[in-house]
């Protein structure tokens, strides 16, 4: 079983205008975003470890393929069995 513990901190609060008469009152809160955005790529770190691919491997046969196949062919066989 994969467990994962994750936080956040919350370092600004912005409000998005619904209205024209709540634009000033957002642009003033630009200042905020950009402390954030300067912030946050100040203290960025890239991963340099390797990130293998999360899909799952699937079988390449040509039954498959047919099996799945977008095209419509009533002569081929039902794949649903019980």
């Amino acid at each position: 079983m994969n467990c994962m513990l994750g936080f956040q901190v919350v370092v600004g609060h912005v409000n998005v205008p619904m209205s024209l008469e709540e634009v000033p009152a957002f642009l003033t809160s630009l200042d905020t975003l950009l402390i954030i955005s300067n912030m946050f790529w100040d203290n960025c770190i890239v991963s340099t470890e390797n990130k293998e691919p999360s899909r799952r491997s699937t079988l390449e046969t040509p039954s498959f393929k047919e099996m799945v196949s977008k095209s419509r062919n009533r002569h081929r066989s039902c794949q649903l069995r019980f």
